[in-house]
């Protein structure tokens, strides 16, 4: 099995917060399409999604960038899009690509299975936002986007400030309620 560079993973997470492809089926389709890069395809056209130009055979880009570019711009396009919209998980994304991405007439009748099964046995979702029309960033080192860390971060701090608010209103209630008994206490102590 091959694997996914830095450059890698973050241009599948760029392409999901531009085109809203979720970035484990990028790394999937990458790895099932070129070899994790090391098709003939990838490295003599910088083609790393196994796009055809029409007629006129293999498309052919500048660099890996480019092609993740346009393979993010594809998926973008209605007739994906439109089978996409109402996915609410990445095996539901792959699933409504699958038919239209490796027709059966190509020979691949399980596309699907062979995509959820890198995405799989590579715990690919870590690398996704969960919102499969955007809103990931690209850092990936500690297998969390920025936008994960962020919300994680938001998520907490609102949290503990409910705990704390309502710890704050808990004592004010109680020291109330204890300061209407306190002076029958006071009055008992001084006699």
């Amino acid at each position: 099995m091959g694997g996914f560079s830095n450059e890698v993973i973050r241009l599948a997470q760029e392409s999901q917060e531009k085109y809203g492809v979720p970035a484990s089926v990028t790394l999937a389709q990458y790895a099932l399409e070129s070899g994790y890069g090391k098709s003939n395809l990838a490295r003599t056209k910088n083609n790393y999604f196994g796009m055809r130009n029409g007629s006129k055979g293999w498309q052919s880009f500048d660099s890996m960038a480019d092609s993740f570019e346009a393979h993010g711009q594809l998926l973008a396009k209605p007739l994906y899009a439109n089978k996409t919209a109402g996915a609410s998980s990445v095996e539901e994304y792959v699933q409504a690509i699958a038919e239209t991405y490796a027709p059966s007439s190509d020979g691949n009748n399980d596309y699907y299975g062979q995509i959820m099964k890198i995405i799989n046995d590579n715990d690919l979702t870590r690398y996704d936002s969960g919102n499969y029309s955007g809103g990931t960033d690209s850092s990936y080192s500690n297998g969390g986007t920025l936008g994960e860390i962020g919300n994680s971060i938001l998520s907490f701090v609102v949290k503990a400030g409910f705990v704390l608010l309502v710890g704050i209103l808990a004592i004010v209630f109680f020291m109330a309620a204890f300061d209407a008994k306190i002076p029958s206490i006071k009055k008992a102590v001084k006699k």
